[in-house]
């Protein structure tokens, strides 16, 4: 694991993957960056995962649109296969409003 001791954040992870037979000797990293403050808490934006070892390639790129915290979701909304109601709708990026809420 990589810290960045000025930040006090991680920005890097490096793991094996074992648990499965498939997988088992694989060796993967995974980077985060561009981190938002968000309801209290520091979220990365934006992750690569490579694989190391067996083969040296990229495997995912993900890019954060937007945190759900607390949209006020009933338990009805968000259960089952799919979402319904206010739950339908994308997370979005946050307000200068929902990152100074704690």
């Amino acid at each position: 694991m990589f810290i960045d001791k000025e930040a006090g954040l991680m920005r890097r992870v490096r793991f094996s993957q074992d648990g499965l037979r498939s997988t088992r000797g694989a060796l993967a990293e995974v980077g985060v960056a561009g981190h938002l403050d968000h309801y209290g808490a520091r979220w990365p934006t934006r992750s690569h995962e490579r694989l190391l070892c067996p083969l040296p390639l990229p495997v995912h790129n993900w890019r954060l649109a937007g945190p759900d915290v607390n949209r006020g979701f009933g338990t009805a909304e968000i259960d089952g296969a799919a979402f319904s109601g206010r739950a339908l709708a994308s997370a979005g990026r946050p307000t200068a409003s929902d990152q100074s809420r704690r």
